[in-house]
């Protein structure tokens, strides 16, 4: 992973982390989704970096990585705090959903860096809560982006 990949990684970690901590953090009723996303967005970078991964399939990855360090985004961290990772969180879901046959599993398992959490079961439940999590408009416009 680049380095500049390498220290918003970090830098997600230790805000997610302390979030988490929080009272909001330990209230939020996604929160089991949220401390994921650290481990969502160096899977893709990792992904879309590796040479044997198909390079159709890194083009549809790279995006998200775009998504995840861009400031610009449909639910703003500068202004929600860790919430605003759900809109980022659900649209690694989505993407993983739409490759995840197409990459073999052992790179996947090399990538995945939780044992607590099999990432097929998170995707699924991911996807399945994502119109709970945040409004349609802003889901329709992520399932519009992997499409």
């Amino acid at each position: 992973m680049p380095k500049e990949h390498h220290e918003f990684y970090d830098n997600l970690n230790e805000k997610i982390s302390n979030w988490l901590k929080s009272k909001e953090g330990r209230e939020y009723k996604w929160r089991n989704y949220i401390k994921y996303t650290p481990h969502m967005f160096k899977l893709i970078c990792n992904l879309s970096l590796d040479k044997n991964v198909d390079d159709e399939i890194k083009g549809k990855l790279a995006p998200v990585v775009a998504y995840f360090v861009s400031p610009f985004d449909h639910i703003p961290e500068e202004i929600w705090g860790a919430v605003g990772f759900s809109d980022d969180l659900i649209l690694s879901a989505l993407i993983l959903k739409k490759v995840y046959d197409d990459i073999d599993d052992e790179i996947i398992d090399k990538y995945w860096d939780s044992e607590e959490q099999d990432l097929q079961e998170l995707v699924n439940n991911i996807n399945d809560s994502s119109d709970q999590m945040i409004e349609k408009k802003y889901l329709d416009k992520l399932v519009d982006m992997v499409e």
